[in-house]
């Protein structure tokens, strides 16, 4: 906790309140009764609590912040916190005496004081440690979180016993990255009890926000954000196998209709390298080059859905969803299917989610094809980065 005390009597500013009488008599500041002494400041988390005390004959005090009467007390009152103080700018907080029913005020005792903004973006893990995490996948993008957020004491990792308590004032957006072999399809086969599930529904309808990656697309219908009906269909945990094309994310959602949506300008792809390696005739990015690749989708197949074809399955999706479907794997040219999904707040849920299943999104390959690390693993650590940065 931060505590400063004023080191001078007052400072005087010409910020007087003019306040009226029952009769609307104008009256003046009466500086000849005592300002209010020993004014203090401290800070707790986000808040900013003002400490000082009043005048003998002082019948409550006016509490300012930056010149605009932000409260009124009564003499018995000698604390005023300012909830949420954390936006990193130096304010000037004056307290000033009251004196009599009708209302003369002391000159000003005043402070300045600045909250730095400390929230965090969390990382979930399944496990004590990201040591012990199942899959080579979790443990990577865990160490790479770690040495991104962390070691910058702008990240925290969050455990079971942690989710009963999470507060989006203290953890704006957490990273949940489920990518196992053999996982098996469905909500019931996530790491979660009902429990941790229901937390993660509190958090997310209180306004925090979730990046969900791979298998944890899932958890978009267990929190209720999405009708069960719309589950990811597209599904994948094998082993996958070697290939010699590069795989891809396309986010110009019908690149070759007549109609086409194209988000290469939202934040999550910013920085991005861009090209055509396989020879669409347009581009994508790529994510994963040639070599052994797991084939582990975890997405939405539009067609599947029943939606009208006019104009297109995508907006009738969008529609039904409150969504924007942000991108489709490379080769994709048309509106079937949608990878990457933003799902915007609700009535019912403040929060916003970000859903990637794309099987090109592995965050470790294993046996590239040139034996080194993936060529295209840096499209894969700065879209996870702007997709948390854009959501905190």
């Amino acid at each position: 906790m931060k505590k400063v005390t004023l080191l001078s009597a007052c400072i005087c500013l010409a910020l007087g309140l003019q306040l009226t009488s029952c009769d609307d008599t104008e009256l003046e500041n009466a500086p000849y009764s005592s300002p209010v002494a020993e004014l203090t400041y401290s800070i707790s988390g986000r808040n900013l609590t003002l400490t000082w005390s009043n005048p003998q004959n002082a019948t409550g005090a006016a509490i300012f912040k930056d010149g605009i009467q932000i409260a009124s007390l009564n003499n018995a009152e000698t604390t005023y916190t300012i909830a949420n103080a954390d936006d990193n700018i130096e304010h000037y907080y004056t307290v000033k005496a009251i004196y009599g029913v009708d209302g003369r005020i002391s000159e000003g005792t005043t402070i300045t004081a600045l909250v730095e903004a400390k929230i965090k973006v969390g990382y979930y893990l399944t496990t004590n440690n990201y040591t012990d995490l199942p899959d080579d996948d979790e443990v990577a993008a865990a160490q790479w979180f770690e040495q991104t957020y962390i070691a910058n004491n702008i990240g925290t990792f969050v455990h079971s016993a942690d989710l009963s308590t999470l507060n989006k004032d203290e953890v704006s957006a957490l990273w949940i990255q489920i990518d196992r072999i053999g996982i098996g399809y469905g909500v019931d086969n996530l790491p979660f009890s009902q429990s941790e599930i229901n937390a993660l529904k509190q958090y997310l309808n209180a306004g925090g926000n979730l990046f969900l990656t791979k298998h944890a697309t899932q958890l978009v219908t267990a929190l209720e954000r999405i009708d069960s009906q719309y589950a990811p269909g597209i599904f994948g945990d094998g082993e996958g196998g070697v290939g010699t094309d590069v795989w891809c994310m396309n986010s110009v959602i019908g690149c070759k209709m007549d109609v086409s949506y194209d988000h290469r300008n939202h934040p999550i792809f910013v920085g991005m390298e861009a090209g055509d390696p396989n020879g669409y005739g347009f581009e994508t990015y790529p994510m994963e080059g040639p070599g052994l690749r797991e084939d582990h989708n975890c997405m939405w197949d539009l067609n599947a859905y029943s939606f009208s074809r006019e104009p297109n399955v995508i907006v009738n999706w969008e529609d039904a969803t409150n969504s924007s479907v942000l991108a489709v794997w490379g080769h994709v040219a048309d509106f079937c299917v949608a990878g990457v999904v933003e799902f915007f707040p609700t009535d019912n849920c403040a929060g916003k989610i970000i859903a990637c299943g794309l099987s090109a999104y592995e965050f470790k390959q294993n046996e590239p094809q040139d034996g080194t690390d993936n060529a295209y693993q840096s499209n894969i650590e700065l879209f996870t980065k702007n997709c948390i940065d854009y959501l905190k």
